[in-house]
């Protein structure tokens, strides 16, 4: 898959990474870090996504989109007003290790 089919399937790997099986939604999850790495994930769909990734189950999957949240938080401190209502979210998850990365990030 070239760059260019990455971005423009975009909301399939959103898709993918929200409601995939876990090998699936674990490529989705890369690809959308590689498309963040690019500058081609809006904060706006990095929140959408997340919204629905950290009420996963697969610890791997919320661990590495509280990762990825935590790297644009760093980077773009005007994304938090976007991003942080999402992080909270994270503090439904039953594993106290999630919930304490989620709180590292607020």
């Amino acid at each position: 898959v070239t760059e260019d089919e990455e971005k423009n399937h975009l909301r399939d790997w959103m898709g993918m990474a929200a409601d995939g099986i876990s090998v699936v939604a674990s490529h989705a999850q890369d690809v959308l870090t590689r498309l963040d790495a690019r500058g081609e994930l809006s904060t706006g769909d990095l929140a959408e996504v997340s919204g629905s990734v950290l009420f996963r189950r697969e610890k791997k999957l919320v661990r590495a989109q509280l990762v990825l949240l935590g790297k644009v938080l760093s980077r773009e401190a005007t994304a938090a007003g976007e991003l942080l209502p999402v992080v909270a979210e994270a503090f439904g998850n039953e594993d106290i290790a999630l919930q304490e990365r989620a709180l590292k990030l607020i």
